[in-house]
């Protein structure tokens, strides 16, 4: 399999190189995680180090986020009075213009350039007068060039139910993008979304229902537009965690569909795990792990995304380190 029609085959995230890769790091360091480097056998990795890419040197003297103004922010280099805002704009904007079949995002925590929601900001040039902690001047370009996309830090994917949001995320942009290049009729785009329709629903109901009109679109409408309708409604509809209120009814609607093979005890130690997760004491996994163990049992795998939306391997990643942190 050449090269090139590999990387069709699996996601395509954007991540800081000093992530796993390379020591690029402000001291000279590397950042060792192990979620980023299990999630690297499912994906292909573009990697990136804004910092390195403008000119600075490894180790180099720490650059500092100033806020100038309202939705003003730049990069600073205090120990030798550098104002380095031009050049990475000018870096950022077109390394992202360049990208193409990107699925998301995977940035370094607390980076002054690639940090999502933990960079600390000044409010001098010199680096001093901390204000808050925020976005890091590249990170802040990613989402505003690519709204709709995952985009996290390696810290804050320590969360469980962050984890699983984002890897739902990419997996199922991802088998978007892979589908929708070559699908031809409506039927098509009906036959994906009663794969996706759970998972939309635990999501985004008002999003579901749109995309349910959008699927039974007639079969004489332009396809290229149904397509574009549904692409840009399923993108929007996995934008924010799903509530747990949602994902319950989701859950119990799977029950009805799989109750004929349960047995009474089955059902029963549902109808308990449904009631923790309600209460918040398991998380989501838990049951649709269940689900899943028993559509595979029955031969039903890939009935519903929403009990397989990202690899096994992953779920496993996520459930174990569920259990470490209790």
């Amino acid at each position: 399999m050449s090269r090139a029609k590999n990387k069709i085959m699996k996601p395509n995230i954007v991540l800081s190189e000093c992530i796993n890769l390379k020591p690029v790091r402000y001291n000279g360091g590397i950042i060792n995680d192990p979620f980023t480097n299990i999630l690297g056998q499912y994906v292909h990795y573009n990697p990136v180090c804004p910092e390195v890419a403008i000119g600075l040197g490894v180790p180099r003297d720490r650059v500092k986020v100033v806020r100038t103004g309202k939705q003003d922010f730049c990069l600073v280099q205090p120990s030798k009075g550098l104002d380095l805002t031009q050049k990475i704009n000018c870096f950022s904007e077109n390394f992202l213009n360049s990208l193409t079949d990107i699925d998301g995002f995977l940035l370094k925590s607390k980076s002054p350039s690639c940090c999502v929601s933990g960079t600390k900001t000044y409010a001098n040039r010199d680096g001093t007068g901390f204000l808050y902690r925020g976005k890091g001047v590249f990170a802040r370009k990613v989402i505003q060039k690519f709204p709709l996309l995952p985009c996290e830090d390696e810290k804050r994917l320590e969360d469980t139910d962050t984890r699983h949001h984002f890897l739902t995320r990419i997996f199922s942009l991802f088998e978007l993008r892979k589908k929708f290049k070559n699908l031809s009729t409506i039927k098509q785009i009906r036959g994906f979304h009663n794969k996706y329709r759970y998972l939309i629903m635990a999501y985004n109901q008002t999003r579901f229902k749109k995309l349910e009109r959008i699927a039974r679109s007639k079969e004489n409408e332009s396809i290229q537009e149904v397509k574009k309708d549904y692409q840009q409604e399923f993108f929007k509809a996995f934008l924010r965690k799903p509530r747990t209120q949602s994902q319950a009814y989701v859950l119990r609607q799977i029950f009805k569909d799989l109750s004929e093979y349960l047995s009474p005890e089955e059902k029963q130690y549902f109808l308990d795990l449904l009631e923790k997760f309600e209460k918040k004491i398991v998380p989501v996994l838990i049951p649709v792990r269940f689900f899943r163990n028993l559509a595979h049992q029955y031969e039903k795998d890939g009935w519903q995304k929403y009990l397989n939306s990202y690899p096994e391997e992953l779920i496993d990643f996520n459930l174990s380190a569920l259990q470490k942190s209790e």
